[in-house]
């Protein structure tokens, strides 16, 4: 999934640049229409529809538009390119609700996990209380007389009794000494009944949707299907389309034996929350499917050293604190929801303008110094354990500013190689594996193709491999 920046554009495509998929109008159009998205910085797949920044196009960068455009929009969009949420409003830039002023970043946060509202409280209450009070009293107040005949030792009585009552199953095969009516087992919350099954098979789903129907009616349906929801339903598409030129590669959008679009029947649009940079006012929000802000930084944090200058990027940590790359302040800041700074990485005091950040498994964070035209890996103690330098090709420009540097999975390194309008991927031996673009010529390599990535990008914001989500928060 790339956000193809100033031609205006996201798209997904396959791993030899074929574009399966695209959402925008392209580099020449400018006004109000379906489908439009200016200068759009950010795209990720959330389910089977793609959330996108549109931040608009700078003065200055783009000669068809010199004095730049204004977009300030968040969009979600349904894989036939409707748009079916949306926060802020085209060419309108502000503060206050709904509105917003270069919005770089949006990052789907999910409500997570849908099951434990269920199971815990139905678990626990019962499991507990039954086993322990029944268990222990009956084991330890026990006293054995000889005629009962018990073993020297019994793995579930005190060391000070040595037996037990013939009408209690105390031992291994049965921990914690239950009666037979319960079952006891670890491996099910500690002693859940059988008619307590949890968490495995109550019905939640791990895209965090609950659909009206079961999976199999969809799977023996023949379409078109006469559903009695469809009438009740307002998302769903009355004219599901038709691609004239199917991609013979399998995209993302093909879910074999799954639920698929406009099948799909789900009780809200967003089960969760957005987490958006809006650079142009300084902060982080996070808003609800009402479009109620719910959080924001700097929020109450009122000291000047922790306030945010042109930030660039936001993720949801798994310890439910923010990582921001504070891009003028060069550094990156790991905040909580208290809105305190607890902890600023700046590379030993090298980092430049700071693009993008993200927390690896390993527990380092990879930042992106668009000033100085590297991906730079620190650890914890913010000291550089890897860099690689986007510029060092004679055919680069001197100042490419690189946008994201995201680590995949297996080691390698995505990264969207901005003003030298291409996307790298260099394994860990800084090797290019991988490359979307016309070759490096100057800064003249510029181009646009609706089929293909391989005759053209310009400046390319965002990159990423869709279903991959180390180091950013998975939606």
């Amino acid at each position: 999934m790339i956000s193809d920046q100033f031609n205006n554009r996201v798209f997904e495509a396959t791993p030899r640049g074929e574009i399966v998929w695209s959402y925008g109008l392209g580099p020449a159009t400018f006004v109000l229409a379906p489908q439009l998205v200016l200068g759009p910085q950010d795209a990720q797949r959330v389910g089977d529809k793609t959330l996108i920044a549109a931040a608009g196009i700078p003065a200055d960068t783009v000669p068809a538009v010199p004095l730049g455009v204004v977009d300030n929009r968040v969009i979600l969009v349904d894989r036939f390119k409707n748009i079916i949420w949306q926060y802020g409003q085209f060419g309108l830039s502000g503060s206050g609700p709904n509105l917003l002023n270069v919005p770089v970043q949006a990052t789907f946060v999910p409500h997570r996990p849908a099951c434990q509202p269920i199971c815990q409280p139905v678990c626990q209450p019962v499991c507990q209380p039954l086993c322990q009070p029944v268990c222990q009293p009956v084991c330890q107040p026990l006293s054995c007389p000889k005629q009962y005949g018990c073993p020297p030792r019994d793995e579930c009585c005190p060391e000070k009794f040595d037996c037990y009552l013939n009408r209690y199953e105390c031992g291994p095969k049965k921990p914690n000494c239950c009666p037979e009516k319960y079952e006891c087992c670890p491996k099910k919350n500690n002693c859940c009944p059988k008619k307590y099954d949890c968490p495995i098979e109550l019905p939640c789903f791990t895209n965090g949707y609950r659909f009206w129907e079961p999976k199999a009616r969809y799977e023996e349906s023949v379409y078109p299907y006469t559903d009695p929801y469809v009438a009740a339903d307002p998302y769903v598409n009355p004219n599901p389309y038709v691609d004239p030129y199917p991609n013979p590669y399998l995209n993302s959008y093909a879910y074999p034996n799954q639920y698929a679009y406009p099948y799909d029947r789900c009780h809200r649009i967003l089960n969760g929350t957005v987490l958006i940079t809006d650079q142009g006012n300084n902060r982080i929000i996070q808003v609800d499917e009402q479009k109620t802000i719910v959080w924001q930084y700097p929020g109450t944090n009122t000291n000047p050293t922790d306030q945010l200058n042109g930030p660039s990027s936001a993720e949801k940590l798994e310890n439910g604190n923010v990582l921001i790359a504070d891009t003028k302040n060069n550094r990156a800041l790991e905040v909580g929801l208290n809105d305190v700074v607890l902890k600023v990485f700046t590379a030993s005091g090298t980092l430049g303008a700071c693009a993008f950040a993200s927390r690896l498994p390993n527990g380092n964070t990879l930042l992106t110094d668009a000033t100085n035209n590297r991906i730079v890996e620190v650890d914890r103690n913010d000291h550089i354990v890897w860099q690689y330098v986007t510029n060092t090709d004679y055919r680069s420009i001197a100042a490419p500013k690189p946008s994201r540097g995201l680590r995949l999975k297996n080691g390698d390194t995505l990264i969207s190689d901005q003003y030298n309008n291409r996307v790298i991927k260099i394994n860990q031996t800084t090797r290019i594996d991988d490359y979307y673009g016309l070759p490096l010529n100057s800064g003249t390599n510029i181009g646009y193709n609706l089929l293909t990535t391989q005759l053209g990008l310009y400046a390319p914001h965002d990159a990423k491999i869709i279903g991959d989500y180390t180091g950013i928060t998975r939606p």
